[in-house]
């Protein structure tokens, strides 16, 4: 779980970084938000898809 946690915070901070220096909505502001973003989806549904298997077994 802590590692979701740090994940989000890494697209919060990349999200502040593309919005606070005014870069606009270039793909290369975007970039590091996105690839966070994308860290923190895959990670989530790691964690739920591990959750979920012990209940499946269980059926």
């Amino acid at each position: 779980m802590d590692e979701l946690i740090e994940l989000q915070r890494a697209a919060n901070r990349a999200r502040e970084e593309a919005t606070e220096h005014g870069y606009g909505y270039s793909s290369e502001a975007w970039r590091p938000w996105l690839d966070a973003a994308e860290a923190l989806t895959a990670a989530i549904t790691a964690h739920a898809a591990a959750r979920a298997e012990p209940a499946r077994r269980r059926g």
